[in-house]
This record gives C-alpha cells, structure tokens and sequence, in this order.
C-alpha cells in the first residue's frame, strides 16, 4: 500500500461475517484528498453493507454499493458532471469448502495454483454513475487449493513509468512477478513487491496510489 500524496484513493479493507472473510481492493476517483474522500465513503458503505446488512455476495454488495455511492454524490447523468466512482475487486472466503466467490468492477482476480496462474476479470464498469444500462456484476467461483494464493490489487503498480526507457511497467510483467514470488512466505512477498517498485521506477515520479493485497489459503 503506497499512497502517491499523504492520503490515499486506494483502500483495502477486511471484514468476518458469518464464517465468512470478505475483502476489497479499491481505486476510487482522483488521489490526495478528493480520492481520500471517496475511499472514505467506500470503506463506510462496505462496513454497513456488509457488517450491518449481512450481505456477503460480491456481486450484490457491488451492486448495492454502487447504488449508495450515486445516491450520496447526488449523481444524475447530468451533462459535465463528475463520474466519480471506483474501480474494485471484492472477494468472499470459505474456507471451509476452500472456495472464493470473486466479483469486480473493472478489477480483475488473480489466483496462482501451483504452476498456473489465472485471471478472473471484474466487469468493464465502474461502481459509481454509468451512463447506460446497469448491468448485474458477474460471480465467479473458484475453488482452491492448500497453498495457493490470491492477489487484487489497484492499477497503481502496473502503470507505474520506470526502468531503462521510461516505459510502463504493464500487467503481463506484473503478473509474472507474482508467479514467481507466489511460492515465498507472504513477508517475503511484500519485501520483493516493494523492492521492485522502486527499482523500476528509478528517478521517475510515483503517478498513482498503490495497492496490492495477497492472501495465503492454509
């Protein structure tokens, strides 16, 4: 987690209801303080969502979610008015079964198995205003295995300029690195993403707030 200004708009955030652990990996509008704020608002209204209304479905949290975040921003549609939003990848645990139900907005899943990486890909809309229809988010379930891991995760890593040429870090790199670091104990992990941001991006500037989360299925 590494917030380009002080404060940040990304977020985390966990929860346990009812045998069940829930997490998110936001990316709300802007950064700095405008962004602070709509994770503020993000993290409120997932608490009460979630802890208060016992939801515990991806998709129906989304789309309840999406429905306070317009209904507090007063959005309409208007011409000129702010889209402001999020982008997140949400997440329910069952450890009991060994299974993960994923939704996301525009926020994918990435699932590391053994050998194998796969990516579950959020739906290409936003929680917050969308200009034509509001369609359901897609559920995805999968199953899991002792060791494997979990990653979501913001833009922020992925588009960071650096190395040799000043180019983008990109997604297929990025995913390459978890795969191979996916094995190592999760404070290792967090040690080898750290160290590799800042290599890559050298003398360059942090263009966005970062966030990438990992869970280890025991």
């Amino acid at each position: 987690f590494k917030p380009k200004d002080i404060v940040s708009g990304d977020f985390y955030w966990m929860t346990y209801v009812e045998g069940r652990v829930v997490i998110a990996a936001a990316d709300c509008t802007g950064h700095g303080v405008p962004g602070a704020f709509m994770s503020m608002l993000g993290a409120a209204f997932l608490n009460d969502i979630v802890n208060k209304e016992y939801m515990t479905h991806p998709s129906i949290i989304l789309r309840k979610l999406r429905k306070e975040i317009v209904r507090a921003l007063k959005q309409t549609g208007a011409s000129g008015e702010q889209k402001d939003g999020m982008d997140i990848s949400l997440c329910k645990l069952n450890m009991k079964n060994k299974s993960v139900e994923f939704s996301g907005a525009h926020n994918s899943l990435i699932h590391v198995s053994g050998e194998e990486l796969h990516t579950y890909r959020g739906d290409h809309q936003p929680v917050g205003l969308l200009l034509g229809d509001r369609k359901p988010f897609t559920k995805h379930v999968v199953k899991l295995k002792k060791d494997d891991m979990l990653y979501i995760y913001s833009d922020g890593y992925q588009d960071q300029f650096g190395g040799a040429r000043g180019k983008k870090y990109m997604g297929a790199k990025f995913k390459e690195q978890l795969l191979l670091m996916s094995k190592e104990p999760e404070e290792k992990q967090l040690a080898i993403l750290d160290k590799n941001f800042f290599s890559w991006m050298n003398d360059y500037e942090q263009i966005d707030d970062v966030c990438v989360m990992g869970v280890r299925v025991i």
